[in-house]
């Protein structure tokens, strides 16, 4: 699911991942650290990054910055009731539906 990218990337550490599944969604290549496909790129990815402390350093940044902005407790919160409120909503209305015709149903005459 992405969490390990995530907290890596919360602490501040360039996140490598492989082009499967939904991690390439956490990861901006060449921004917040470096997706793979195939063993000889990331071995030059982890080559660079061992060669130059300063790209750790900025790449290293800037997720720790988009953590923040995308993925933070508030913001994925608020995201989720956006999508789920709804649906909740429509089950408790259809729910109460049920409930009130059953109760009318069930009435003696």
């Amino acid at each position: 699911m992405g969490f390990t990218l995530l907290e890596s990337m919360a602490c501040g550490t360039p996140a490598i991942c492989s082009d499967v599944a939904g991690m390439p969604e956490f990861v901006l290549d060449g921004e917040t650290g470096y997706v793979f496909d195939d063993l000889a790129t990331l071995t030059d990815r982890l080559r660079a990054l061992a060669a130059d402390p300063a790209i750790v350093e900025r790449l290293g940044r800037r997720a720790r910055r988009q953590v923040e902005r995308e993925f933070d407790y508030r913001i994925v919160g608020s995201r989720a009731i956006e999508v789920y409120g709804p649906l909740i909503d429509r089950a408790r209305e259809g729910a109460a539906c049920r409930s009130w015709s059953s109760a009318i149903s069930t009435r003696p005459t």
